[in-house]
C-alpha cells in the first residue's frame, strides 16, 4: 500500500484509488500515549507507530509457540499500533480508525482505545484466522469476549 499523507488544510488529496481523502479530524491520543514523531495524532503519518505510556512501541507479542503451532502461517513478532487513518466511508486502519469506537469500549470498562488494544495484545488467549485476508483476530475470552483484528504479513 502506498503511504498516504493528508494535511490539515482545506485542500483535499487523492489516495492510491483516486478517492477523495478528507483532511484528518482532530482525534487526540489518550494521556500518556504519543506518536513516534511526537506530533499530534491527527498530524501523524498513517504508518507511524504509537508509543505506550512506558515508552515502548510494543503492545504485545505473538510468541514462537504460535508460529510453530500454525506451521509458520502466523509469524512470531511484536504487536505494534500504527496511527492509521479513518475515512467517512468506513475504510481505515490503526488507532484513528479504532478511535471511533472509543465510547463503546468505555462502556465495557476500558478507559480508552489505547488501553483496550494493550489489554488484548498482552492477554489474548485465542487466535482466529480470516480465510480470505492477511488478517487474524486476537481474542480474550472471559465474562465478555473481547476481539481485535490484527493485520499481518502471513506466510502463504
Amino acid at each position: 500500500m502506498k503511504k498516504i499523507s493528508a494535511s490539515e488544510t482545506k485542500v483535499k488529496s487523492l489516495d492510491v484509488n483516486n478517492s477523495i481523502l478528507q483532511p484528518p479530524k482532530k482525534v487526540a491520543l489518550s494521556n500518556g500515549y504519543r506518536t513516534q514523531s511526537g506530533r499530534a495524532l491527527h498530524e501523524a503519518e498513517p504508518t507511524e507507530f504509537i508509543v505506550k505510556k512506558d515508552g515502548s512501541l510494543d503492545f504485545g507479542e505473538i510468541g514462537k509457540d504460535i508460529e510453530i503451532y500454525t506451521r509458520g502461517k502466523v509469524k512470531s513478532g511484536k504487536i505494534r499500533l500504527q496511527a492509521g487513518f479513518n475515512r467517512d466511508n468506513g475504510v481505515g486502519f490503526g488507532l484513528k480508525y479504532i478511535k471511533k469506537r472509543e465510547k463503546s469500549l468505555q462502556k465495557l470498562g476500558f478507559n480508552n482505545v489505547e488501553d483496550y488494544v494493550e489489554y488484548i495484545a498482552e492477554n489474548f488467549d485465542r487466535i482466529y484466522s480470516e480465510p480470505k485476508s492477511d488478517c487474524i483476530m486476537l481474542a480474550k475470552m472471559g465474562d465478555k469476549v473481547h476481539t481485535m483484528p490484527v493485520d499481518l504479513v502471513l506466510k502463504k
